[in-house]
């Protein structure tokens, strides 16, 4: 993996980071087998390439500065009576330290630490994990284990990383683990492929479900309607198979779907519905509870005009829910209130903003909502 240059000073700066406890009829003396440094070496070697992987998937870059692990060493400093507890040190230089180098190594070990917790209570392994890094259980770490042995990584987010050779067993296995399950995912359709006959799946969340079978259900003809909708989505089901941390290997064709009428507005509407108390800079800011907007939502999902352009949604310090539109011509906003489940519309030609038309409606029955929304309808088109 290529490393990007830098010329600093390499100045070290030595800090206690990981204990290894070794228990088992070998370590009764207090020794520690030579073989065992191989599996001590073995974890460096995984906590390298871990923190390299976090640092190129959050940074986005395909190489890491130079010197990246050359100057943040992992030694053994003690090796203590309780068995065999190797304390290791790290040397880290000050210019790794200033690229936040030491963060990336210390999440790399509580990774490590987590995916073998996770191993032993059968549970999803972290998917930060790669799954590549397992053959370093297979290939180093723990290999020197005997059947009545374990290794167990101590620092201070854990002390339940136990690693036997049972776990190990178990660690190697989940690289090529699969998991089947039914899954339901909602969305827009971001992307369709006639030749390859699949479509990927963007959720309201930003996360791109990839190869979905367009299916004889949902078909080649629907998916391009919906194809590059801002307002409609999806909502599918579909047997997929997992790797062991839970991402994506394989989607089925979908066996039911239904069409999300207005999704990107209740998807917005939803998402400032359930806003938490202190959203504001200063610590402020009042909490939404769900359920007690769900009149404005089945009202958005309901009435809302494709025709009508889609509008930022946002909380306000009131407490209220907000619609709003900045056009070439005109600004216009709705202010939803909770209590007595109706708006305050304002509506401003930017070339004569003082004499804005404001209403007051009620947003209860079909009648009002649909005179609501002709009105905002009415009132930006062409704008």
């Amino acid at each position: 993996m290529d490393e990007q240059t830098n010329t600093e000073p390499q100045k070290l700066d030595t800090q206690q980071f990981l204990g290894i406890r070794f228990s088992g009829k070998r370590f009764d003396n207090h020794c520690l087998p030579l073989d065992l440094v191989d599996d001590v070496k073995a974890y460096q070697k995984c906590l390298f390439a871990l923190a390299k992987h976090l640092y190129q998937t959050e940074t986005g870059k395909s190489r890491v500065p130079k010197n990246f692990t050359q100057n943040w060493q992992l030694e053994i400093g003690a090796v203590q009576e309780g068995s065999v507890v190797l304390s290791l040190f790290t040397a880290a230089s000050l210019y790794s330290l200033a690229l936040d180098g030491a963060d990336y190594f210390s999440r790399a070990r509580d990774l490590i630490s987590s995916t073998i917790e996770a191993c032993i209570k059968d549970e999803q392994t972290p998917e930060e994990f790669p799954n590549e890094c397992f053959d370093f259980f297979g290939n180093g770490i723990g290999v020197h284990l005997r059947d009545d042995e374990s290794m167990t990584f101590v620092h201070a987010r854990t002390d339940k990383a136990r690693l036997t050779p049972k776990v190990r067993k178990a660690l190697v296995e989940r690289k090529t683990q699969e998991v089947h399950a039914t899954k339901e995912y909602e969305g827009f359709i971001a992307e369709a492929d006639a030749d390859r006959q699949c479509f990927r799946l963007r959720t309201a969340e930003g996360k791109s479900i990839r190869d979905i079978p367009f299916g004889s259900r949902l078909g080649q003809k629907h998916v391009h309607e919906l194809w590059g909708s801002k307002l409609h989505g999806i909502h599918v089901n579909c047997d997929v198979v997992m790797d062991s941390a839970g991402r994506l290997k394989k989607v089925s064709e979908p066996s039911s779907y239904k069409v999300l009428k207005n999704f990107k507005v209740v998807a917005d509407l939803k998402d400032v519905c359930t806003t938490q108390e202190g959203w504001l800079e200063d610590g402020e800011g009042p909490g939404y509870q769900l359920e007690d907007w769900e009149w404005l939502l089945q009202g958005a999902r309901a009435y809302f005009p494709e025709s009508l352009l889609c509008p930022c949604v946002t909380p306000s310090a009131r407490g209220t829910v907000l619609f709003e539109w900045n056009t070439q011509k005109k600004i216009c906003s709705v202010e939803f209130f909770e209590a007595s489940k109706s708006c305050e519309l304002i509506v401003m030609d930017k070339a004569d903003v003082s004499n804005p038309v404001i209403r007051e409606m009620n947003c209860s029955s079909h009648e009002e909502w649909t005179e609501l929304f002709n009105f905002l309808n009415s009132a930006i088109a062409n704008a």
